[in-house]
């Protein structure tokens, strides 16, 4: 299920920003400097008992799923109420407690089978971002985010 309209994929993203937390307000709150970890449906509900900014963001996410048509990370499947992705990849801010904002993506049962491990399914949602929100994005070895670490 592509559930394409014809419409390149970017312009399709662009035409379901308008009135909601926005790329542009998530880059601003993190201050361009976000981790993104990838977690299955049932990790998800335990990580939003804890954390109120992705319980907010999925609520939000759901509840536009049928006006926003949210694509896969990695495809061109559409998500719907019946069809929710397999697996969820979170964006929040590192080193901001502050941060509020989490961006969340989806990726379908397909391509969850296409990627072997999280980190080539980061990687698929780098280089998507990369060609669409970001295309100054750097990937930096989480070493660099401890103590002492640089960017």
């Amino acid at each position: 299920m592509d559930g394409g309209d014809g419409r390149p994929r970017q312009q399709r993203r662009r035409s379901t920003r308008q009135g909601r937390y926005s790329i542009q307000d998530f880059h601003d709150e993190t201050a361009g400097v976000f981790s993104i970890g990838v977690v299955t449906p049932a990790e998800l509900v335990l990580l939003i008992l804890n954390h109120t900014g992705l319980a907010a963001g999925l609520i939000e996410w759901l509840d536009r799923i049928e006006q926003s048509q949210p694509l896969c990370i990695s495809c061109e499947t559409v998500f719907t109420h019946t069809l929710l992705p397999t697996a969820w990849l979170i964006a929040q801010a590192v080193g901001n407690a502050a941060a509020r904002g989490v961006m969340l993506m989806g990726c379908c049962e397909k391509c969850c089978g296409r990627h072997p491990s999280a980190e080539a399914l980061i990687a698929t949602a780098a280089d998507q971002l990369r060609r669409g929100a970001w295309p100054d994005l750097r990937v930096l070895d989480p070493v660099h985010f401890g103590p002492g670490g640089r960017a």
